[in-house]
């Protein structure tokens, strides 16, 4: 039986774009966040507004839906769930979730049922860190990579390390100081990065959108292009790619859609890098670029409707509109890029613009290769048009104030 009304936990784009896939499929979906001027309360018109620790409130969200799913993995559920087995259930459940937002066990997951990931080592508790640091350079002579096992996303939480780096140490520190493990893993020498969408169903069926080359800018999605099968990586890859991701889904029971990000190293093996256990980034092309987007294939998967079709159109590019450096503003109609008709704009209603926040995405789909070339270069255009207008609304603003 269909759910009629869906819970989103997290107001974030994530949640918009979940909530408009929802009305599309004539759901009512429900967010709860903390803010009032959260992108998918420009969504939604039912929504719960407080503290994600208080269990009350977040009770009464529950109580009002029939099924809960997430925008993020770092939702504090232990805290509010109260008692997972009453109320409107959550999707993917609570231990899928409390595995797969730790990446640490996701590591451990991955190496019990062999599946290809770097080499890792964990800090283990009472380990002391000089020691820990100084093992890891013969470990790992090529070098290495330290990563907090929680919170890490968006390039936070990572650390890339050079032999003997004092920086290396107080990094450790710091995330010592607010709890969660550590560990570290070999430096890739990587040919690209490339990502992947599944879905799985309630009833255990299994699709998986197309392989993508993913580039990235800070640690943060940047842009992304495919089908990867026809710009390069071979069609092994992605069969490859395309079992890992329903493997990995089968030993974590993960519902719903899913991202997972890859190394391709320059021999052609793939690696598995993370897993977002939820709508991701790497997927927003599929909103116009498929014919059923990866937000409103998650709702079928998770409700128990027909499958939708993730067969491209085309070529296809998705380009993250992200805060230039220095620049800070409130958002308006004027701080839009302007987007020609080839290609379309998902504006996320952020209510002000900072540094490295993500604000938006251009789609675009082309009939061939050359046609994606030229389409990733106009977005460019557009990108850097765009960011000589916020600059100058920055000024301004900060003109006025003075």
């Amino acid at each position: 039986m269909k759910a009629a009304r869906v819970g989103i936990l997290g107001g974030g784009q994530l949640g918009q774009m979940l909530a408009q896939a929802a009305l599309k499929l004539n759901l009512t979906p429900v967010v709860f966040c903390a803010k009032k001027d959260e992108p998918a309360l420009s969504v939604v018109k039912e929504r719960f507004l407080g503290d994600p620790k208080d269990e009350d409130i977040f009770q009464k969200f529950r109580a009002s839906v029939d099924i809960v799913t997430i925008e993020s993995e770092f939702f504090p559920f232990q805290e509010s769930l109260g008692d997972p087995e009453s109320g409107a259930p959550l999707i993917p459940s609570l231990k899928t979730v409390a595995l797969l937002s730790d990446k640490l066990q996701q590591k451990e997951l991955w190496h019990r049922h062999d599946l290809p990931t770097a080499p890792f080592v964990a800090l283990r508790s009472g380990q002391d860190i000089s020691d820990w640091l100084y093992s890891l350079d013969k470990h790992f002579p090529a070098g290495f990579v330290i990563k907090t096992a929680k919170n890490g996303y968006d390039g936070k939480g990572v650390f890339v390390c050079e032999r003997g780096s004092p920086e290396a140490q107080r990094f450790c520190l710091e995330a010592q100081k607010k709890g969660g493990d550590i560990y570290a893993e070999e430096k890739i020498q990587f040919k690209r990065e490339l990502a992947i969408i599944g879905c799985r169903f309630i009833n255990g069926e299994f699709v998986s959108y197309p392989l993508v080359i993913s580039e990235q800018r800070g640690g943060v999605c940047y842009l992304v292009t495919g089908p990867a099968s026809e710009l390069g990586v071979t069609k092994e890859t992605e069969l490859k790619a395309k079992k890992l991701a329903k493997k990995i889904s089968d030993i974590s029971d993960l519902r719903g859609s899913f991202g997972v990000e890859f190394f391709e190293t320059a021999s052609g093996e793939i690696l598995i890098n993370e897993i977002a256990p939820r709508v991701h980034n790497s997927g927003h092309y599929s909103q116009d670029a498929c014919e059923v987007s990866q937000f409103e294939n998650h709702w079928r998967a998770l409700m128990g409707m027909p499958l939708g079709k993730v067969d491209p159109k085309g070529f296809f590019m998705m380009l993250n509109l992200l805060g230039p450096s220095g620049v800070y503003c409130n958002n308006s109609l004027e701080a839009q890029p302007k987007v020609s008709n080839e290609m379309n704009l998902h504006w996320y209603n952020k209510s002000e613009i900072t540094p490295g926040r993500k604000l938006g995405h251009i789609n675009g789909v082309a009939s061939n290769k050359s046609e994606l070339e030229h389409l990733v270069t106009r977005a460019k255009v557009i990108e850097s048009a765009w960011i000589s207008t916020l600059s100058n609304l920055s000024l301004k603003n900060k003109y006025n104030k003075d």
